[in-house]
């Protein structure tokens, strides 16, 4: 019968108040439910009858369905008065009587209205008048839906007379009569407020509750009032095991925290959009633009929300972690199985997971020296060209270079927040020795006037938030993956794979508007000849130092040979310069894409091309090669080596000698 005893009680009670309450009127039709076939019929009798009681008749059901129940039986009672015999009025004034509480004189009316005609209308109005009481007696209720039925059979299409019938079968308690008028009175009017609630009721009492709450979803839908429906979604909800309350409420969260994370990605792609045409207009000057600082604006406020929504979703996630893990579990033991090693391997999925969110966030990351710090009081020549550079971009120059054996050219703040926000804190400046073979002066200028961009633009300042994200999402990644439970069955799993694909698209958006910007500074500094060239030799030398290590590395240790110098050495076997050349143009063809924190190099040397500005005029020793800035380039050099060896012997255990 129901799906639970309580259920059933409900269900009960809210058709015995529907059908006392409501009484005539909740069957009553409405001004839009009534058919004008059968008002233009019964005014057409009224007409030969007394046509001075047709206007009074009309007024009386309009005031009817305007919910003036006292004005209409006022009224009918008039057309009566004009019209005793008139069986229409007769009813109608007993469905207002009904619906006024005065039941034993509706019924007379009722009585004496089908006396007068035995016609479908009357009997279903007799049966509404009927059940139209809190505690209907048996004999009425057996009364009601022989009568309903009779109304029914003579007028098989008629909704309102199958809506009696449904209600005389709940006052009789025939289950089957109130299946058969839910689904034909539903077949009628599948948009009737009425019908659907009742079909949800008797879906509810049938144990379906999908279809129920799905019909009184669609009742409210089409005009069901809240006070009606509220009783009955409330008593949905407590009938159901706690359990599947928890799971619904759960998926309606996971729905709505992919709807919010579309909403951010959105955001980030139509910055994305507007960043490219922002950037293609010409500029007169390296200051950023109005358009352009509106939209770092917009860039900082979506990844100050995607940052904070990234935390908001931890404590979601590990509700999911643990729905996920009792419910596979539970499944299991309702199937009938009994697993233990299936238990233990869900079990350890579960914990390792809810340990893995938890150390992400209140992971602390360690403060070390990207390099070795360069002394630049024993290097004057740098320190003078980091302060000359400094002073064209118009902003401090750094305080630290770190050197490192490769090729990366970076900055970026170190010091607390406080201390940034006091402007005491160092400015760094990372240097890889292996950029600069071959680089000429007036180059590496321009490449670290791009840089200083980055500080005048405060691009380093304020991305503490969006690094934390990064590093939490690193930490989770990395304790699941040292727990073994990085696994597609893991929602956990799941959510780091995806927030991060996300959150790169969003940020890295942000990104890509700060390297135009700082490309646009080193332009106007220099020159667009000199930043094409440094931009050029950058990408270049990256690849064959790459190329050269490699190549290197593995004669040295397949011979095991010693490397006093990793810069200067001759390899027997030299990379192929086809190849080399070929991932050249590679890097410089590569094709954008939204996890790039960079635009494709082709697009920034046509941006930078574009200004066509000349900088500075040419100095003496531009020309010069960028490692005269150096006091000693052979130690430099041996430094750089000895720290690469030290490396490969604490990453692989690999050995090399140094002479």
């Amino acid at each position: 019968m129901g799906q639970n005893r309580a259920l059933h009680t409900v269900v009960v009670t809210l058709v015995t108040l529907a059908l006392w309450v409501g009484g005539h009127a909740a069957l009553a039709r409405g001004p839009s439910q009534r058919d004008p076939a059968f008002e233009q019929k019964i005014t057409s009798e009224l007409q030969a009858i007394n046509p001075d009681a047709v206007p009074v008749f009309r007024q009386a059901t309009e005031a009817s369905d305007a919910g003036e129940t006292l004005k209409a039986l006022d009224l009918y009672s008039r057309v009566l008065e004009l019209a005793p015999e008139f069986s229409h009025a007769e009813r109608r004034k007993c469905g207002a009587l009904a619906q006024l509480g005065r039941r034993a004189e509706a019924l007379t009316w009722c009585r004496a209205a089908l006396a007068k005609d035995r016609s479908a209308p009357n009997e279903a109005g007799l049966a509404a008048a009927l059940v139209a009481t809190k505690d209907v007696p048996a004999a009425d209720a057996a009364e009601a839906r022989k009568l309903a039925v009779e109304a029914t059979n003579a007028e098989p299409n008629e909704p309102y007379a199958w809506t009696v019938l449904l209600q005389a079968g709940f006052a009789a308690k025939d289950m089957d009569v109130q299946r058969r008028a839910t689904d034909r009175l539903l077949a009628l009017a599948p948009d009737d407020p009425m019908a659907n609630y009742y079909g949800s009721l008797m879906a509810a009492e049938g144990g379906d509750m999908d279809k129920a709450e799905s019909l009184l979803a669609h009742a409210k839908a089409v005009g069901l009032p809240e006070e009606v429906a509220a009783p009955l979604e409330k008593a949905f909800v407590e009938s159901q095991p706690l359990w599947l309350r928890a799971a619904k409420w759960l998926g309606r969260a996971v729905a709505a925290w992919f709807v919010v994370l579309v909403l951010l990605l959105g955001a980030g792609y139509a910055l994305s959009w507007a960043t490219l045409r922002a950037v293609a207009k010409r500029p007169t000057e390296a200051r950023v633009r109005p358009t352009e600082r509106r939209l770092r604006q917009a860039y900082r406020a979506i990844l100050w929300c995607a940052s904070a929504y990234y935390y908001a979703s931890l404590p979601l996630l590990a509700v999911v972690v643990v729905a996920a893990t009792v419910g596979v579990i539970g499944g299991i033991l309702a199937a009938g199985w009994i697993a233990p090693k299936l238990f233990i391997i869900v079990g350890i999925i579960g914990f390792g997971s809810l340990v893995a969110i938890a150390k992400s966030v209140f992971v602390r990351p360690k403060d070390e020296d990207p390099g070795l710090v360069m002394d630049l009081g024993a290097n004057p020549k740098m320190r003078a060209a980091l302060d000359e550079v400094a002073a064209r971009i118009g902003t401090r120059p750094v305080d630290r270079v770190f050197v490192t054996p490769f090729t990366e050219i970076a900055v970026f703040d170190r010091g607390s927040l406080g201390q940034q926000l006091r402007g005491s804190h160092d400015r760094c400046l990372i240097l890889g020795v292996g950029v600069l073979d071959g680089m000429r002066m007036r180059a590496f200028k321009s490449v670290l006037a791009h840089e200083y961009g980055h500080f005048h633009n405060e691009d380093t300042a304020g991305g503490g938030f969006a690094l934390g994200v990064r590093r939490s999402l690193f930490a989770m990644t990395m304790q699941l993956v040292a727990r073994r439970v990085a696994s597609a069955i893991n929602p956990a799993w799941w959510f780091v794979r995806g927030f991060w694909r996300a959150f790169l698209g969003i940020s890295q958006g942000a990104s890509r508007l700060q390297e135009v910007l700082a490309d646009r500074w080193a332009a106007f500094a220099y020159g667009s000849m000199a930043f094409e060239e440094g931009l050029r030799h950058v990408i270049e030398r990256s690849v064959r130092f790459d190329a050269h290590l490699n190549v290197t590395l593995a004669e040295v240790v397949n011979n095991k040979m010693a490397l006093p110098n990793l810069y200067a050495f001759a390899p027997a076997t030299p990379a192929p310069e086809g190849n080399v050349e070929k991932a050249i143009a590679e890097a410089f063809g590569k094709k954008p894409t939204p996890f790039d924190s960079h635009p494709c190099p082709e697009d920034r040397l046509s941006w930078v091309r574009a200004l066509a500005f000349d900088g500075v005029e040419k100095a003496t020793g531009d020309d010069e090669n960028a490692w005269d800035l150096f006091a000693d380039r052979a130690a430099t050099e041996a430094l750089m080596t000895s720290e690469v060896r030290a490396r490969l012997q604490a990453r692989r255990g690999v050995v090399i000698r140094a002479a």
